[in-house]
């Protein structure tokens, strides 16, 4: 039937564009509220735990603008001092 085989061509748009808009969306958000970084990371990997594989693979492409904003630090190396650069 060809009615069949544009609803799955339009669902098939409506999924793809979906998933552009939230891949934006979460872009945008990770430009213009980078204090929202780690609720957002908490959030996206605690649903991660329990998500369906295809839902995995989307979780992690809408994690990717915010781990930009995310420094990561190893306890065991001693903080920099900013002076140390000038002293010679």
């Amino acid at each position: 039937d060809g009615g069949d085989k544009g609803r799955g061509t339009l669902d098939l748009l409506l999924s793809t564009t979906y998933c552009r808009s939230q891949m934006y969306l979460s872009r945008q958000l990770a430009q213009l509220h980078p204090e929202l970084t780690m609720p957002m990371f908490s959030e996206i990997t605690h649903r991660f735990q329990t998500a369906r594989p295809e839902v995995r693979q989307l979780l992690l492409q809408y994690l990717l603008p915010w781990l930009h904003n995310m420094e990561l630090v190893d306890p065991n190396v001693p903080p920099a001092n900013p002076l140390s650069y000038f002293q010679a």
